[in-house]
């Protein structure tokens, strides 16, 4: 029982330094998206959050989307009944950082079994009480 305790300690220390390497190398990769898209295209931090909030989406990238893109490219752009959300498509960067975000969070503490063992001695005890009275003939 004692091993198994350690074995769950030990699963959730490493699903916690798990979960803080993804979320380092999330940081890191969002520190790179930044980094590019202020020194290729000049952009402002505030241009930049709205841009990443908004093609962090799946249904930005729609068929819509990268058809306008296609042909702003291309050059053969007739005029658009709206404008598109992106000037550039998502990248690999963008599908790593989906698959960070959607690691499964920590599962937080979880009770050892010595509490259930615990209620179970609890209610095994309550048990017998209630069967000695019920035989007991001096009883209450």
């Amino acid at each position: 029982m004692i091993e198994e305790e350690k074995a769950k300690v030990q699963e959730e220390r490493d699903n916690i330094l798990r979960y803080q390497a993804e979320q380092q190398q999330r940081q890191e990769q969002m520190g790179q998206i930044h980094s590019h898209l202020r020194n290729q295209y000049q952009a402002s931090d505030e241009e930049i959050a709205q841009f990443v909030e908004i093609m962090d989406k799946p249904e930005s990238v729609t068929l819509d989307n990268l058809f306008k893109l296609y042909r702003l490219q291309s050059g053969n752009q007739t005029a658009p009944q709206q404008a598109p959300l992106t000037e550039t498509a998502p990248n690999e960067s963008f599908d790593q950082m989906k698959r960070a975000q959607q690691v499964p969070s920590s599962m937080g503490v979880v009770p050892s079994q010595g509490n259930t063992q615990g209620n179970s001695e609890d209610a095994m005890m309550d048990s017998m009480i209630d069967s000695y009275n019920k035989q007991n003939p001096w009883g209450s």
